[in-house]
């Protein structure tokens, strides 16, 4: 099984009874990495309540909520919330987290399933992927085209359990993952309503650009105003990234030069 760099426990001290009916903690905790998933002869058993404790610590931590260690309503209410499928806990906490990266600089991308029940036509859910990736073109040396043939991004458009072992669960909750290189793939959940702008649905340029971080090897930050942070957010039309992303891609593969200016004759870099 690939790799994503993407039972209700009850216990009366720290979970608040209304919350049971919405959100299994213990799952929620070891799917996003706050707590360890147990192997070999331990692999049945419970986590302790200091364990779950400790991780609702670290989830209220990471997500800036009062660090109470109670399963309240605003923690449980945040675990619902849409987001990104990739795990926040991959190693070390902290604002942005370079995970890994491409040895090169060209990056190839293919769309090889385009949304069967997004009202985006194909051509308008090319341009969010483009202006997606756009958002990381222009601030590190990195060079994007579009390729008829084996992709480093494979994009594509699945539901429930489309064959990375990592299913979605429908409109809301999880919107998309992608996996850390050198793997690439980036699937977006069809199951929800991809728009181009607008207030009503979710807005693919906003994800597909945060998924794509995590293909080019950022993992999530803490940094709650960043484009890399776990949980949807809707940007204006023609947002910057927040310095917190800048810095984490530019620590993988640094800055913009000048000398790219080349890019802007370049059929590859306007295709963008």
């Amino acid at each position: 099984m690939k790799t994503l760099f993407c039972c209700i426990f009850t216990l009366t001290a720290i979970f608040a009874t209304s919350v049971f009916a919405q959100v299994e903690p213990q799952d929620f905790l070891l799917q996003y990495g706050y707590l360890k998933e147990k192997t070999g002869a331990n692999r049945a058993e419970n986590p302790t309540p200091e364990e779950m404790q400790k991780a609702i610590i670290a989830f209220q931590r990471f997500t800036g909520l009062p660090q109470t260690g109670v399963m309240d309503d605003t923690t449980s209410k945040k675990m619902i919330a849409p987001r990104c499928g990739v795990k926040d806990i991959t190693g070390k906490l902290g604002e942005y987290r370079a995970v890994s990266k491409w040895p090169k600089k060209l990056i190839t991308w293919k769309i090889h399933k385009y949304s069967k029940t997004s009202k985006l036509s194909p051509a308008e859910q090319k341009r969010a992927i483009r202006r997606g990736l756009k958002r990381w073109a222009q601030v590190t040396p990195l060079y994007f085209r579009e390729t008829g043939g084996k992709p480093t991004l494979d994009i594509s458009f699945e539901k429930e359990k489309h064959g990375d072992g990592h299913a979605f669960d429908g409109i809301g909750r999880v919107l998309a993952h992608a996996f850390f290189p050198r793997n690439g793939d980036t699937h977006f959940d069809d199951d929800e309503i991809w728009v181009n702008g607008g207030d009503t649905g979710t807005d693919l340029e906003t994800v597909a650009a945060h998924e794509f971080g995590h293909a080019l090897g950022l993992g999530h930050s803490t940094e709650s105003r960043s484009l890399m942070a776990p949980f949807y957010q809707k940007f204006p039309d023609n947002f910057r990234l927040h310095p917190d992303d800048i810095a984490g891609i530019q620590k993988l593969y640094g800055k913009w030069f000048d000398f790219y200016f080349l890019r802007y004759s370049s059929g590859d870099y306007h295709s963008l």
